[in-house]
């Protein structure tokens, strides 16, 4: 999957080409303006977001955890983030079905059975969700919503 930087991509100009900017400006303006210009890979990552298909339904919600955190890297198992300069990981559940019957009464029981599964991870210890901050804890049940609660429901 494609990673991109939240910040990176809320201040990029997708709307432009590079060919339309050197037509129109020289010099130090050029260069500062190129500069807000998109990577390929910020441009991949918009056009699959973009995407009205409904077959990248779920890769788009995947993604948009990079809307959310800072993510370091994820993939269909696992997701790092970094929060506060803090490592945090979230990684798919050991026992699908105890966090599927846990979704009938909330997502913050699924957080919790997925924290007792051993698969929520600050600097490579276990998270204890109690002495987590609000904010935080808001990040954490977020990403792990869009990223594995949801698929359970689909």
């Amino acid at each position: 999957m494609i990673v991109v930087s939240r910040e990176s991509i809320s201040k990029k100009l997708f709307n432009i080409t590079e060919e339309q900017v050197r037509a129109e400006l020289s010099g130090e303006e050029l260069e500062s303006t190129l500069a807000l210009l998109p990577t390929e890979n910020e441009r991949d990552w918009m056009r699959i977001f973009r995407s009205t298909a409904p077959e990248v339904a779920r890769l788009q919600r995947k993604m948009s955890v990079c809307v959310d955190a800072e993510v370091i890297e994820y993939d269909d198992n696992h997701v790092k983030y970094n929060y506060s300069d803090e490592e945090f990981e979230i990684k798919s559940p050991t026992n699908s079905f105890n966090i599927l019957r846990e979704l009938e009464n909330g997502i913050p029981l699924a957080l919790r059975e997925l924290s007792n599964q051993g698969c929520i991870k600050k600097a490579g210890i276990d998270v204890i969700l109690e002495k987590e901050p609000v904010d935080s804890l808001s990040l954490i049940m977020k990403i792990a919503n869009k990223f594995f609660f949801r698929t359970y429901l689909e």
